[in-house]
């Protein structure tokens, strides 16, 4: 919690949690917000290259390929 990577919502749930589950517990939330981090950089990049290769926005194209980043992000 000091040092930002969870919030004191977070932290007050771990503190109710079995000392034995606390450690697993965070490990799993922590994994997933960088994996939601990682996800969002991965989208800003499929968005700045296509605005920076086309002069007007299909969005269903767009959105195809913000997809297929996240699928090939899954592997």
């Amino acid at each position: 919690m000091r040092n930002g990577q969870i919030s004191v919502r977070m932290a007050d749930t771990l503190l109710y949690l079995p000392p034995q589950e606390q450690l697993a517990f965070l490990e799993r939330r922590l994994q997933v917000a960088r994996q939601r981090e990682q996800n969002s950089k991965a989208i800003a990049s499929v968005i700045r290259s296509y605005l920076d290769a086309h002069k007007e926005v299909d969005l269903e194209t767009l959105c195809s390929l913000m997809r297929e980043a996240l699928k090939a992000r899954a592997f």
